[in-house]
């Protein structure tokens, strides 16, 4: 039926009508993902994200997107609405 037509790669909304929204609590708002110590590791040449060496996908935003580093100086913001200690480490990857 759709052998002749050519492969969609993009969706576009038109119109998009909400008829209720979903009550949401301050429980459900105020999740703990982490706890002091936690490593997360985002893997962009995978695609996957690691918590303490272990594959976890779950907390992944379906909207979101792997993107590359540039090579050169980079910025990344890390924001919490708590004080925070981090740090960021950058493995490079070397084509051969």
């Amino acid at each position: 039926k759709y052998a002749d037509k050519e492969v969609v790669d993009t969706m576009t909304f038109n119109r998009l009508l909400i008829k209720k929204l979903s009550e949401t609590t301050q429980e459900d708002t105020d999740i703990i993902r982490f706890k002091q110590g936690d490593e997360l590791q985002v893997d962009f040449a995978n695609n996957e994200v690691l918590i303490n060496n272990i594959k976890n996908m779950e907390y992944v935003n379906v909207g979101s997107s792997f993107f590359e580093i540039p090579p050169g100086s980079f910025t990344m913001k890390i924001s919490s609405d708590a004080s925070i200690t981090s740090s960021i480490i950058f493995n490079e990857r070397w084509l051969d």
